[in-house]
């Protein structure tokens, strides 16, 4: 287990960048209402490579995720920018889904609703410990 966190935490992830500052990552989210007390929140939307977002792409546009946007950029995304993006006060992000949204990706490739508690675990667990920057 010790090993699959640590290729976990050193993972460099792929999200949809829906800033239009070339030098801001604005992942793409997901609304759900499995937030804290029920309330309604959003997971970023990670993939663990291109190839796997770009056969979301269609599927997500098709559910209007673009809003009209033909330009949204596949950006890299290092695990560890993810939880400290996750860890920043009033960023407004339960955690992450990855893989979500790829049609006909078996669910044993997919991690959705991994929480930002667990995020700082599997993190732990890898040996990163919580202080990323």
């Amino acid at each position: 287990m010790r090993e699959a966190a640590t290729a976990f935490a050193q993972h460099t992830f792929f999200c949809f960048n829906a800033s239009a500052d070339a030098g801001t990552v604005i992942p793409i989210t997901s609304h759900s209402s499995a937030g804290p007390e029920g309330k309604p929140t959003s997971f970023m939307l990670l993939f663990t490579c291109e190839m796997v977002l770009e056969h979301a792409r269609p599927f997500m546009d098709s559910l209007g995720a673009f809003q009209g946007r033909k330009d949204i950029a596949a950006t890299a995304v290092p695990a560890a920018s993810v939880l400290t993006s996750l860890q920043t006060p009033g960023q407004g992000n339960a955690g992450v889904h990855i893989n979500e949204f790829v049609p006909g990706l078996a669910l044993g490739y997919k991690a959705l609703g991994l929480s930002t508690a667990g995020l700082v675990k599997l993190f732990e667990l890898g040996g990163c410990g919580g202080s990323l920057v």
